[in-house]
């Protein structure tokens, strides 16, 4: 018997099947199928857990469509770990037993071997960059919306207004291994560059070191490794995942704090079974916030909202202070309605889930963009990306921008 299926079976039965998480489950409020919510895939993981159920194609598809944003588990009065249940279940039994298809032969090594590794992504990144300079409406749906969701190579530098002074460059190439405090020194935070991140947003990884050091702390940016695990994790790559985790744990040994401005790397990484690495975690908002950190010259008012990600919102379970630091930065935020449920992009959804990622899609768009926003801002790659794709196809889409981006906006720049 598989060492996994006993524990993966306690955290099974925890669910009381109250169905509490049905009207927080995406996929279930779009398919109003049972075995589409949270309740009905834990019917059919107990099922395979306990042998009574082989894993099927019509078995997996059902777990397969699940966005693993965990707003079920906010919801959830017993406290199931739904995460980690879906994660270890892929990985016993569903992955192993999967038949060879595009999603075998094509997908998984794109997701355990290309996207972790920045270099192999940076491989993928550029024919699409190539097509992206020119006319998408001739490419196939699924890749003009890739292309639709690349971030600009050269961004803009300022997402607002400004009430004066000389706001810090955005743009930024590369980072070195460390960047001193500014001002009195708190301790020394670790920042993870991702695996994403420096080539999709580098610029962003370049806002937030300097936010970082401008809170105070000496700033530790190992070059390697850049993945968390999070996304071999999610498709059932646990090998990989605690792999590439050791890795992490081992390049932040001797940082106070370890931060990152991905809420699924933050998610995954306060996950960790180490409880010492995972208490040690901080998302860029929640960082920012300890240290009590304030803009030097505040923006001026600009209508904006903000987007949670899931694994933000639901995984580390932080709302205020993303929300704080903007209005601490001078932005006038709105609320917009279904802020706890998720865009679609959930990582490599997009590319696995096209049909109901884009039904999700359009749906965020459109909750987002009711109050004439000038800005949206969120805090997660796949947020970025799956929002870029849907403001593509407006006329005057409000500015999309990271938070590091907003905030850095209002640091002030000081000689080198």
């Amino acid at each position: 018997m598989n060492p996994a299926l006993p524990q993966l079976g306690k955290l099974a039965d925890t669910c009381i099947h109250c169905g509490l998480c049905l009207p927080a489950c995406p996929t279930y409020a779009e398919l109003g199928s049972e075995p589409d919510s949270p309740r009905g895939r834990i019917y059919l993981m107990r099922a395979l857990i306990e042998g009574r159920q082989p894993a099927t194609p019509d078995v997996l598809v059902h777990l397969d469509r699940c966005l693993g944003c965990r707003a079920c588990e906010t919801a959830c009065p017993s406290g199931v770990r739904y995460g980690r249940l879906l994660e270890g279940v892929r990985g016993a039994l569903a992955e192993p037993r999967r038949r060879l298809g595009v999603r075998t032969l094509f997908w998984r090594p794109i997701l355990r071997q290309v996207m972790p590794d920045r270099r192999r992504f940076r491989i993928l990144v550029a024919p699409l960059r190539l097509l992206a300079r020119g006319d998408r409406q001739w490419l196939p749906p699924a890749l003009r919306r890739a292309v639709d969701a690349l971030p600009p190579a050269d961004p803009l530098g300022a997402p607002a207004r400004s009430q004066g002074g000389n706001p810090a460059p955005l743009a930024a190439p590369g980072l070195g291994p460390f960047v001193p405090a500014r001002g009195s020194r708190r301790g020394t935070a670790g920042f993870l560059t991702g695996c994403v991140m420096p080539a999709l947003f580098p610029h962003v990884n370049a806002a937030a070191v300097r936010l970082l050091a401008a809170a105070g702390y000496d700033v530790v940016i190992p070059q390697e490794p850049t993945c968390c695990g999070a996304l071999q994790a999610h498709d059932g790559d646990l090998a990989g995942a605690e792999r590439a985790a050791a890795r992490i744990r081992a390049a932040f040994a001797g940082c106070d704090i370890v931060v990152t401005n991905s809420a699924g790397c933050g998610a995954a990484m306060k996950d960790d079974p180490d409880a010492g690495f995972a208490g040690r975690v901080r998302d860029l908002s929640e960082a920012l916030c300890e240290a009590d950190w304030w803009p030097d010259r505040p923006l001026e008012g600009i209508r904006a909202v903000f987007h949670d990600p899931c694994h933000l919102r639901h995984g580390q379970r932080i709302t205020a202070q993303p929300r704080e630091l903007l209005r601490r930065a001078g932005l006038l935020l709105a609320e917009a309605s279904e802020s706890d449920v998720c865009c679609g992009g959930a990582g490599s959804y997009t590319l696995l889930q096209p049909a109901l990622s884009t039904a999700l899609m359009t749906r965020k768009i459109a909750n987002l963009t009711a109050s004439d926003p000038e800005i949206l801002v969120t805090a997660n790659p796949s947020c970025l990306m799956q929002l870029r794709a849907g403001l593509a196809d407006r006329a005057e889409p409000p500015a999309l921008f990271h938070i590091a981006e907003v905030l850095a906006q209002t640091l002030v720049s000081t000689p080198a």
